[in-house]
């Protein structure tokens, strides 16, 4: 009811639909589900980007990325067990975005990221017909069917997912030492959360780290899990009494906390204000404004290489260039992507050998100077 109330617009309505008032409780659906099942996007438009007040210069990145990285991360935490099955996977087209030419590198590279942030199968939206059983032309002429370069890629990268399917489950699951922390009421009551949370996921991202996130309910279960060292605030405002005790918990056995925004853990549920006193155990943890991603990164690099929290390799923290890695079976698995929308240069993977080979090419590479073009990727293991 007070969904409905607020989407009709009262002049008097306590909160103003929004593009904020639409979802789902995904941790719910999850829970009764033996199959998460989800209908994610990838495309070329800025115009079709997830935005945040903090992000005003999407066009900084080669592809939009961001919506079906986050959502998978986010729902690999709900139910890491679980299969994640994305069975209208939209990277080829949606029902805003349409491209006749979409570059082989930007196929490849989406369903590299979508599996690698655990997605076990996809099914590639096709609409071509009306309701009607009349073909429509436009959506025929940019259909899948109708991109041969695009299929081809498609299906070569999934040949390749399959053929190392092995190594891909083994950078998917390394362990998360960054999480951000979910709030729900947080989420329906505060439209601020929901932007800072987009900016603090950039944020955590290109550190080389597997980013996942930690949510309310399952903190009434459970403790802030053993392998997350740094545990992400971005302006949650309205927790419970067991957060605040559980993240206390935390700070007090050596894990580290950055508070994004203004106002962490001032409320309760009730939106009645909590006692300062219980929050006393902030001020030993760093505590920063919301702003724009990059920034954003940039401290919290600052915590990462401060307390090295590295993964299998350090590829330092480079903004826009993804980094997974992972030890498998005496060896380093490196996934390494560039998702600005400029060519970039990883100097050198610390912790890896000098020499690595190519698992899709099979080619010994170089590992110094390492260069990235927009939307490359490269898949490496140690010699």
């Amino acid at each position: 009811r007070f969904f409905l109330m607020n989407k009709r617009n009262p002049p008097d309505a306590p909160l103003k639909f929004s593009r904020h008032c639409n979802g789902i409780d995904r941790e719910a659906l999850t829970d009764i589900l033996e199959i998460n099942g989800c209908d994610t996007s990838v495309n070329l438009s800025p115009h079709y980007v997830v935005r945040s007040i903090y992000n005003n210069t999407p066009e900084m990145y080669a592809l939009c990325w961001l919506e079906q990285s986050l959502a998978f991360d986010f729902m690999k935490s709900l139910a890491p067990d679980k299969l994640l099955l994305d069975d209208e996977w939209h990277a080829q087209s949606t029902v805003f975005f349409r491209d006749y030419k979409l570059p082989p590198e930007y196929m490849e590279l989406s369903l590299w990221l979508g599996h690698l942030h655990g997605m076990g199968a996809n099914e590639i939206w096709h609409w071509g017909r009306s309701p009607h059983g009349r073909r429509l032309k436009k959506d025929l002429i940019d259909s899948f069917c109708m991109q041969p370069v695009t299929m081809n890629t498609y299906y070569h990268g999934m040949l390749q997912l399959n053929a190392l399917s092995k190594e891909v489950v083994a950078l998917a699951e390394t362990p998360k030492q960054i999480r951000l922390l979910y709030s729900e009421p947080s989420a329906i009551i505060d439209q601020d959360f929901l932007d800072a949370n987009l900016a603090a996921y950039q944020a955590a991202y290109f550190h080389g780290q597997a980013v996942g996130y930690i949510t309310e309910r399952q903190l009434i279960k459970n403790d802030i899990p053993k392998d997350c060292k740094l545990l992400i605030v971005p302006h949650v405002k309205y927790v419970s009494n067991n957060t605040v005790a559980r993240l206390k918990q935390f700070a007090s056995q050596g894990g580290k906390i950055l508070f994004i925004g203004k106002d962490n853990l001032a409320f309760n549920h009730d939106v009645i204000a909590r006692d300062k006193s219980a929050l006393e155990f902030m001020k030993n943890q760093t505590c920063i404004p919301a702003m724009h991603p990059k920034k954003l990164h940039d401290e919290a690099a600052k915590l990462v290489h401060k307390h090295k929290l590295y993964g299998a390799v350090n590829a330092g923290s480079q903004f826009g260039v993804r980094v997974q890695s992972a030890d498998y079976k005496g060896k380093k698995l490196i996934f390494a992507a560039n998702l600005l929308s400029k060519p970039v240069t990883i100097k050198r993977l610390n912790g890896a050998s000098k020499k690595l080979k190519n698992l899709q090419t099979g080619n010994i590479e170089n590992n110094l100077n390492i260069k990235l073009k927009p939307m490359q990727m490269k898949l490496y293991k140690t010699i």
